[in-house]
């Protein structure tokens, strides 16, 4: 697959098919698979599809420091710093001038949705519609989500020890290296592979580079992610000012109702779809894929 170069970061990305564009972001601890999967070759009829691999993602790069991330001795700098939302959507910008396509659609699986909203604001002029399938957007409400007791981590507890017979520490809610690590630990859901052992070195990969980052200084709990991304980056009052129709495509008893409260009351133009329940709910493009790809075509579509 293609690869393209933005300052000194590199995109993994693939471009399908013919027609309006449509930009696929896809979540936390995931790559492009989940929409190639099952979802983008149900769009390529009429859309153009889009899709790439986040940066510590896949074979996108994290930091202009990952090789040396990665490497057994650290670089003797200044902890680096992630890159922001608005960067990611920076990139976004960088992939369409890149592959020569004005506006497209932006759909948005999990922490896809938070950057196709940042895309969005900063570029309105480049975006069409929008989807945000089970957004988070944590940085608009951080002391839920970082709450202990937020039912998200109640589910991925039980998640978790339905699947390895081993439960997470209380204390290790929120680690991302410890729940990549964990999520690791799981058998194949998806794919040709599926209930066999999946690629655990992918996996671990992105644990490390977060590892890493964190034995250089950089905090990598959630919790305080939330916080320090919640200084620089968008606010209640910008969610008033995007205007474009947005899909707002939510599992039933979403763990991340507080998010569609928010965004239904601040979008101006939003529709709420809901998605049946199911295990692993929040990973629908995965789990209900032929609706997702019929929800994304009849609302880009209209």
């Amino acid at each position: 697959m293609p690869k393209l170069h933005i300052g000194p970061r590199t995109l993994h990305y693939l471009q399908m098919g013919r027609g309006p564009g449509v930009v696929m972001i896809h979540g936390l601890g995931t790559n492009q698979a989940c929409w190639q999967l099952k979802v983008a070759p149900r769009l390529l009829g009429e859309f153009q599809v889009i899709t790439y691999d986040l940066p510590g993602h896949g074979y996108s790069t994290l930091l202009p420091e990952a090789e040396a991330l990665l490497g057994d001795t650290p670089p003797e700098e200044e902890p680096p710093e992630l890159p922001s939302l608005w960067d990611l959507a920076g990139d976004i910008v960088a992939l369409l001038d890149h592959l020569g396509v004005e506006k497209a659609h932006v759909v948005g699986h999990c922490i896809g949705g938070d950057i196709a909203l940042h895309f969005a604001h900063r570029y309105p002029d480049r975006t069409d519609r929008i989807v945000l399938v089970e957004g988070m957007l944590p940085y608009l409400n951080p002391d839920h989500y970082s709450d202990p007791e937020w039912t998200g981590w109640d589910q991925w507890e039980q998640e978790v020890l339905r699947r390895t017979g081993v439960p997470i520490p209380a204390e290790q809610r929120g680690n991302l290296p410890y729940n990549l690590r964990r999520m690791a630990d799981f058998p194949a859901q998806f794919g040709p592979g599926k209930g066999g052992s999946q690629d655990r070195d992918a996996i671990i990969q992105i644990a490390e580079q977060f590892g890493r980052l964190e034995a250089l200084g950089v905090d990598v709990n959630l919790a305080s992610a939330v916080h320090a991304m919640g200084s620089r980056a968008l606010g209640l009052e910008d969610l008033r000012d995007i205007p474009h129709p947005t899909l707002l495509l939510y599992a039933t008893d979403s763990a991340f109702e507080g998010t569609l409260d928010v965004l239904r009351a601040q979008l101006p133009n939003a529709t709420v779809a809901r998605l049946a329940e199911s295990e692993l709910q929040h990973l629908a493009p995965l789990i209900q894929p032929a609706i997702v790809a019929e929800h994304i075509q009849a609302f880009c579509r209209a």
